[in-house]
């Protein structure tokens, strides 16, 4: 829905870019569809497939509620969220749960407390019941009573892993390895080799204290901050080094022993690299004496009657970035986890559209088809598009596409990743880039607004040549510049005390500035201080805000001044900072959970 309001601006000076007025009634529609975002940080399944239990981390949209549990008990058919649940272990083929040391009945969400001994280890679920390991020895938990098996093992916490019906003990503080055979309840134990602690520990990792330990059918996997070891059956040790920008004192994040092979989650040492703005994380597969790199996601479960089951994308699925994956021989699909939770992370941020397909960060989307694949780009940044060409901005250099996205050229393997560009009156382009910040004064408790600046021209839109630069200036910085090389920002020239907003206009492509106008408090209204700022064919300018709860579209006959607003009325619309890129016919697109397209401007 679209409604029309005047709100009209007539500026009392003159304006430098106004040209004729204009503009049609504008229609909003959905070009692509949120997708069930489930990124499980754990993940558990039952030996049957039947019981399916997961977490999520909702820490990674921003907020504090940390983990949330849900559970399926169809195979995956449909999932239930998990109440008074603060972790989980494993869950039995028929349907009991083991979270700490309460037993949790998925059939009807009814507990059972197991007895607490002083100084025992977290329990171990059985494939049907329960076994678990307190004071040297392995346990049963039947009808609410703790039965000593008498079964004596040295292990120590955390030294137990679960896996397919059976328990590996892998102590490193009494050198043994043990395998206990839930069904036939028997215990195989036997030295652990004599191996380098120090090599495992990692040239920048001494104070490391999260290794990870694996165990799957006789083999035994340990991890540690640089490096890792796996144990064959008949003891033979082999030691997989990391790659050197991989020795880190945070690894390992996960590591996981299947059919012989070893694999480890690591994250990149920024101190090698100097990357200390993106976190880098790659799965590798330990097989043979070497590492390679893999595209097994974690968490994941040890094969359930052949099928594995991980976090992860299909490529040509139906989920944006995550989704349960159940692998086989035969292939992968999706588990059909039909949840209903609120998750800000599946925001796609910037979205390009190119010919048939929606690109955004590192992945693109299929129009007709309605599937999702990896992009040419793994960070696509911002984008620009004119009759000719479309330009994308990544984190690995500018690229350009004369065919609809068909084939993509690198341009530029060092260009600038502006915030915005828009083609000039001179022919060429002009870029700017801005980064905003608050300023505290030491001792006041008052912050204010401060940002950097810088204005780029290009012949191309790949190669650019600076022209103005400003650093630490006081104010909300310019998001835009108009082609004729004008910008606009607004400073508070009282931040300590009652605001007294002024605007400041450039009009020779940002080398200098003066005041343009006086401004009632937080009520600036040009289009050029918002970073969705464009220039219709039309010669209108246009630009859109989020103004809580609703999506406003700016209309206005020049970049200071002339502004009319259209009330967009759309859902799950992205609130606070966003990108909108405008395609060849003037149409923008407008990312978030959901992407829309808004034609008729």
């Amino acid at each position: 829905m679209l409604f029309l309001s005047a709100c009209g601006n007539d500026d009392d000076e003159p304006n430098p870019d106004k040209p004729d007025a204009g503009g049609a009634s504008a229609l909003v529609s959905t070009i692509m569809e949120p997708t069930e975002l489930f990124k499980a940080t754990k993940l558990v399944v039952s030996e049957n497939g039947q019981y399916i239990v997961l977490g999520l981390d909702t820490r990674i949209d921003g907020s504090n509620a940390n983990y949330k549990f849900y559970f399926s008990k169809d195979t995956g058919e449909s999932f239930s969220e998990l109440s008074g649940t603060s972790d989980f272990t494993a869950v039995s083929n028929n349907g009991i749960l083991l979270s700490g040391y309460k037993l949790k009945n998925l059939n009807d969400n009814s507990d059972q407390q197991i007895p607490q001994i002083s100084y025992s280890p977290e329990p171990v679920m059985d494939v049907n019941g329960v076994a678990y390991y307190v004071n040297g020895t392995i346990h049963k938990f039947e009808n609410g009573q703790s039965i000593n098996l008498g079964i004596a093992v040295n292990a120590l916490l955390g030294e137990m892993i679960y896996s397919n019906g059976k328990i590996g003990f892998l102590s490193l503080y009494y050198r043994t390895l043990a395998e206990y055979d839930i069904a036939t309840n028997t215990l195989t134990s036997r030295l652990w080799p004599a191996f380098d602690e120090r090599r495992l520990r990692g040239t920048s990792a001494n104070n490391n204290n999260k290794a990870k330990l694996s165990y799957n059918e006789g083999y035994f996997g340990y991890a540690s901050a640089g490096a890792a070891v796996v144990v064959a059956p008949n003891d033979q040790i082999t030691y997989y080094d990391y790659p050197s920008t991989y020795d880190y004192q945070d690894n390992p994040i996960a590591v996981m022993v299947e059919d012989g092979k070893m694999y480890v989650d690591l994250y990149e040492n920024p101190l090698r690299t100097g990357n200390y703005n993106t976190v880098v994380k790659t799965t590798f597969e330990a097989s043979g004496s070497t590492l390679t790199k893999t595209d097994i996601a974690f968490p994941r479960t040890a094969k359930v009657n052949g099928t594995v089951y991980y976090s992860g994308f299909i490529e040509g699925g139906k989920y944006r970035d995550y989704g349960i994956v159940k692998s086989t021989a035969s292939g992968k699909e999706y588990v059909n986890t039909k949840v209903n939770f609120d998750n800000k992370y599946s925001n796609t941020g910037f979205v390009m559209e190119v010919g048939d397909h929606l690109y955004f960060r590192n992945k693109k989307y299929d129009t007709s088809a309605k599937t999702y694949q990896s992009s040419e780009f793994k960070n696509l940044l911002y984008g620009y598009a004119d009759a000719q060409k479309t330009v994308a901005y990544t984190g690995e250099g500018t690229f350009s596409t004369t065919n609809n996205g068909s084939s993509w050229k690198l341009e530029n393997a060092n260009g600038i990743a502006p915030n915005f560009v828009i083609k000039n009156n001179k022919g060429g382009y002009y870029a700017l880039i801005y980064n905003e910040y608050y300023y505290v004064p030491s001792g006041t408790g008052f912050q204010y607004s401060k940002f950097d600046m810088a204005v780029y021209s290009s012949s191309d839109a790949y190669n650019w040549q600076l022209i103005s630069e400003h650093k630490n200036v006081d104010g909300m910085a310019p998001k835009a510049i108009s082609p004729e090389g004008h910008l606009v920002y607004l400073e508070n020239r009282n931040p300590m005390g009652n605001p007294d907003f002024v605007s400041n206009l450039s009009t020779d492509e940002g080398i200098s500035f003066k005041s343009f106008k006086n401004e009632v408090a937080g009520a600036v209204s040009y289009v050029g201080t918002y970073s969705s700022y464009h220039k219709m064919a039309s010669g209108r300018h246009v630009a859109f805000t989020y103004q809580n709860p609703n999506f406003i579209a700016i209309s206005c006959t020049g970049l200071t001044d002339g502004c009319s607003e259209q009330q967009v009325m759309a859902a799950e619309v992205p609130s606070g900072v966003f990108k909108v890129f405008y395609n060849s016919n003037d149409e923008a697109i407008i990312g978030g959970k959901t992407v829309f397209k808004i034609t008729g401007l």
